[in-house]
C-alpha cells in the first residue's frame, strides 16, 4: 500500500517528554496469550462501564488480594490479570500521576471486521455531563492483547501537536473515510498493533484505529485493553456501583452476546425509549417463544 500524505514511521518508545511512548514486551507472554483467549468469544466491553480507582491498584501491589470484586464480572483469572496489569501500567507512570483519587477508567475493544471509515476523537468519559468544555484524561493507554500475527495493516495514529488543529476539534468524533481523516493535521504518527504492546500517550491527543481492510482469520479479533487514567471523577461515585455501572449479573448476561448482537442492540437502544424496546420484546417473545 502506498504511504499516505501525513503518515510517519512507525513509532518507536519515546523519552519521557514525548506525548507517545511505546513498551514492548510489557507483560509475562503466556499471561497476555491466556488473557486473550479468554476473552475472543467475548463482545467487546464498552467504554464507560469500568473502572479501578488507583487506592485498591495500590493494595493490590502490596500483596492485599483486591480481585473478588472484578472476579465477579470477569472470573478470577481475567481478574488477576487485570489488576496485575494495572500494577504494572502505575509502576512504569510518573509519580505525580498517582495522586489521591486517581482512577483508571478502562474497556475492552474487540474488533474482526473489514472497515474503511475511521473515528478521529479525543477521548473524554462518556459519563461526564459536568458543565463547561470536556474534560480530558491525565493519560491515555492502549494494550494489544492479540492475535500474534495481528490484522494487515492495522495500527493507532495519534497527532501529538498541542493545541488540537480546529480542523480535528470539528470533527471530533465522527466517521470518516481515512484520507480526509488523514488531512485534518499533517503530524500523524502511526504506532503498529503488536501483541504484548502497550501505547502510552498524552490524554489530550486526536487519536483513530486505522481502518481494517483485511480479516485473516474472523476467529481471532484484534482485541485491545484500553485504560484512561483521571485525576478523579467525582461523578463516577454516584453513577457507579463499586467498580462498575451496572450489577455482575447484568454483565454476565451481556457477556452471552455476540459482537454482532451487541451492536444491534446498541443500535436499537440508541433508537428507541424504553416504553418502545418494551413493547419490542413482547413482539419478540410471542413470535418465537413456546
Amino acid at each position: 500500500m502506498p504511504e499516505p500524505a501525513g503518515r510517519r514511521a512507525p513509532a518507536t518508545a519515546a523519552g519521557p517528554a514525548s506525548p507517545i511512548a511505546v513498551d514492548d514486551d510489557f507483560l509475562e507472554p503466556a499471561r497476555v496469550v491466556a488473557a486473550y483467549e479468554l476473552l475472543r468469544p467475548w463482545p467487546r466491553v464498552p467504554h464507560g462501564l469500568f473502572r479501578c480507582d488507583l487506592e485498591r491498584v495500590r493494595r493490590h501491589r502490596a500483596g492485599d488480594d483486591q480481585s473478588e470484586e472484578l472476579a465477579a464480572y470477569f472470573g478470577r483469572e481475567l481478574a488477576g490479570f487485570l489488576l496485575d496489569y494495572f500494577a504494572a501500567l502505575c509502576a512504569v507512570l510518573p509519580a505525580e500521576q498517582h495522586g489521591p483519587g486517581a482512577t483508571l477508567e478502562f474497556w475492552i475493544a474487540s474488533n474482526c471486521s473489514v472497515s474503511e471509515m475511521v473515528y478521529p476523537h479525543l477521548d473524554t468519559h462518556s459519563g461526564d455531563r459536568l458543565p463547561g468544555p470536556e474534560r480530558r484524561p491525565v493519560l491515555g493507554t492502549i494494550f494489544h492483547l492479540g492475535p500474534a500475527g495481528g490484522q494487515s495493516q492495522v495500527g493507532t495514529f495519534f497527532s501529538p501537536g498541542l493545541p488540537v488543529p480546529e480542523a480535528l476539534l470539528a470533527h471530533n468524533r465522527r466517521p470518516l473515510p481515512f484520507d480526509q481523516a488523514l488531512a485534518l493535521a499533517d503530524d500523524w504518527v502511526e504506532v503498529p498493533q503488536r501483541q504484548n504492546r502497550l501505547i502510552r500517550f498524552d490524554g489530550r491527543l486526536p487519536h483513530f484505529r486505522s481502518p481494517v481492510r483485511e480479516v485473516a482469520d474472523p476467529d481471532a479479533p484484534r482485541i485491545a485493553l484500553l485504560a484512561n487514567l483521571w485525576e478523579r471523577l467525582p461523578e463516577l461515585d454516584t453513577r457507579m456501583r463499586g467498580v462498575s455501572l451496572v450489577t455482575d449479573g447484568e454483565f454476565r448476561v451481556y457477556r452471552q452476546l455476540e459482537q454482532s448482537e451487541a451492536e444491534a442492540l446498541r443500535r436499537l437502544v440508541g433508537r428507541f425509549d424504553d416504553r418502545e424496546l418494551a413493547a419490542l420484546v413482547g413482539v419478540f417473545r410471542r413470535l418465537y417463544r413456546t
